[in-house]
């Protein structure tokens, strides 16, 4: 497994929401230094997170797994990847500067559902 660690910035709102088959899903973008990158949660650590409110500004810190997502398109091959979060940890919240470092969430299977 590869795993990423880096912190950031949430630059747009985490958008929770559930799949066809109720996996809970929660997509978020960080800014990181002058890059965005795009994370997506499930199960347990996506339900989590949403618990945590977060809003542009606040400050996190992200474990996530590096997948590949590749996919054909109008028989095309086309190359990407996805950012899985493994841990989310709130460094500072930028309404008041609450911070707390005790709010890791992990997935913990090591698997990711299938969402269609």
């Amino acid at each position: 497994m590869n795993l990423w660690t880096v912190d950031g910035e949430i630059n747009k709102a985490p958008q929770y929401s559930k799949s066809a088959k109720g996996v809970s899903v929660v997509k978020l973008t960080i800014k990181h230094q002058k890059a965005y990158y795009q994370f997506v949660a499930f199960k347990d650590v996506a339900d989590n997170i949403n618990k945590l409110n977060l809003n542009n500004g606040d400050v996190v810190s992200i474990e996530a797994n590096i997948q590949p997502n590749n996919y054909e398109k109008n028989g095309q091959k086309v190359y990407g990847y996805s950012f899985i979060i493994e841990n989310l940890t709130l460094e500072e919240k930028a309404s008041g500067g609450i911070t707390d470092d005790d709010l890791p969430f992990a997935s913990g299977s090591g698997t990711y559902p299938t969402l269609d």
